[in-house]
């Protein structure tokens, strides 16, 4: 529907859905409300809409990488995490369990910044020194154990969808708004018995 809209209207977005944010662009504003970070310079006003530069502040990525972000760290309120950590059953030199966090948003931009997107992540994993020294040894198990599949899988559920063939075209000739007035019975009348 966005996508539909936007070639015909400039568009804003009201939510406080960070994979959204893969949306902005010059010509499409997404304002967050209740969010889980505001925009920079905000002042507590929830909608001032999110730039590129803002979402680049913010994020640390271009609004083009949110969805490669979201494939690594997961997103909690779209339950999905694919790379999540482990407890492991024999404990630490502290006598407490050794606890591996898996991926987050700071391991996932730390990826993003040495490799570029979940496939050149991939790709680059035949030589693992290099993931090692650019991701560190614990993202590296932490990637091993999980696989490739996770971060694919996870790339496809980040991914917004824009290209459903919805005709909503159909929709412009004629309003599908009929006013009811009060004369007018609706039918709710007879369900109500109370």
């Amino acid at each position: 529907l966005v996508s539909w809209a936007h070639r015909r209207h400039s568009v804003t977005i009201l939510s406080n859905d960070k994979d959204l944010l893969a949306l902005v662009d010059d010509e499409m504003e997404i304002s967050a409300i209740r969010p889980d970070v505001p925009p920079p310079n905000s002042n507590g006003n929830d909608r001032i809409p999110w730039t590129a530069e803002s979402v680049i502040s913010v994020l640390g990525i271009p609004p083009c990488k949110v969805r490669e972000l979201l494939a690594l760290a997961g997103d909690k309120s779209d339950g999905f995490k694919p790379y999540p950590g482990w407890t492991e059953a024999e404990a630490g030199p502290d006598g407490k369990p050794k606890k591996h966090p898996g991926i987050g948003s700071a391991a996932g931009l730390k990826i993003l910044k040495a490799f570029g997107s979940v496939a050149g992540l991939w790709a680059a994993m035949a030589n693992p020194g290099d993931v090692i020294a650019g991701v560190g040894k614990h993202n590296y198990e932490v990637l091993l154990r999980h696989g490739p599949d996770a971060g694919f899988r996870g790339l496809e559920l980040a991914t917004l969808r824009t290209d459903l063939a919805l005709d909503f075209d159909r929709l412009l000739p004629a309003p599908v708004v009929q006013k009811i007035s009060k004369a007018q019975p609706t039918g709710a009348e007879e369900a109500w018995d109370g």
